[in-house]
């Protein structure tokens, strides 16, 4: 659904943190709200589209539908026992090169992704 806007539409979603869903022996989700001691405000990768709704005319201020989603990677580090996924989290000195309207290609946008800590 996203594919044209990692290359095209990226954006930053900005979060003081996320729940994650722990799934208990008994069945029941504990929930654990994670967040970084040094950081206030994260920076999630983010892709946003817009999807024109069939039914209403072109000239329909109602017509574009804004959506967003945010990227999640493999949880790399003691997180895992949580869950088994993780909000692709920009480094803030990254913000920029995440941005970055020149950056087009799928290969390189692939490769900054796969760069990040």
């Amino acid at each position: 659904s996203f594919r044209s806007a990692a290359v095209k539409r990226r954006a930053i979603v900005p979060a003081e943190g996320y729940y994650e869903w722990q799934k208990a022996e008994d069945g029941k989700k504990i929930p654990n709200y994670l967040f970084s001691e040094q950081e206030p405000l994260l920076g999630f990768a983010g892709l946003y589209e817009f999807w024109p709704d069939p039914e209403l005319p072109e000239d329909d201020p109602e017509r574009w539908l804004l959506t967003c989603t945010v990227l999640t990677t493999v949880t790399q580090d003691a997180l895992g026992h949580v869950h088994d996924r993780s909000p692709v989290i920009i480094p803030k000195d990254r913000f920029a090169e995440w941005l970055d309207p020149d950056l087009t290609d799928k290969a390189e946008v692939q490769h900054l992704l796969d760069s990040l800590p």
